[in-house]
């Protein structure tokens, strides 16, 4: 468990570094199971909220990613769209 803890908070080290979103959930993840494990459960449960807050954002990000993706994709349509209707007018 000790090992685990120090791991963890290597990671977190690292993964500020970096920086890594993943490696910091992850090594959040780690510390809330170890000290809900040992019974920290106020500690457990600080590293979990912190587990959760990235996770959140990361699925955040992703959303608007794909959102952007979609508008992009419904923009090029709409532009293609308008460049057969005006070569059909030339036509």
């Amino acid at each position: 468990n000790d090992n685990a803890l120090k791991n963890a908070f290597l990671a977190i080290e690292y993964g500020k570094k970096i920086p890594s979103d993943e490696i910091l959930q992850t090594a959040y993840k780690i510390i809330s199971d170890v000290n809900q494990r040992n019974g920290d459960y106020k500690e457990a449960q600080l590293y979990y909220k912190l587990y959760m807050d990235l996770k959140e954002n990361q699925s955040e990000a992703q959303r608007k990613k794909e959102q952007e993706i979609l508008q992009n994709q419904i923009d090029i349509e709409r532009k293609e769209s308008e460049l057969k209707s005006l070569q059909a007018d030339k036509e």
